[in-house]
């Protein structure tokens, strides 16, 4: 849907700046959490986006990045 789509792009235009973990990429797009890691499953399943589990305070984080540039 039109939503999805703008989400999507928030996130893609975010990733291109750098890699960013999903906290990150809600404090840049003001996506809810729900809704973004709906849009980053959604972009992972279409292999837009990709993750690398990296450490972080004692957890584990995943750090977001594209997997090539999209083309739009």
């Amino acid at each position: 849907n039109e939503r999805d789509a703008e989400g999507k792009k928030l996130i893609v235009e975010a990733l291109r700046e750098s890699k960013l973990t999903a906290r990150r990429i809600r404090a840049v797009t003001r996506l809810s959490p729900e809704r973004c890691q709906k849009l980053l499953d959604q972009l992972e399943a279409d292999e837009v986006v990709g993750f690398e589990e990296v450490k972080c305070r004692g957890g584990i984080a995943h750090v977001y990045q594209l997997r090539e540039v999209v083309d739009e």
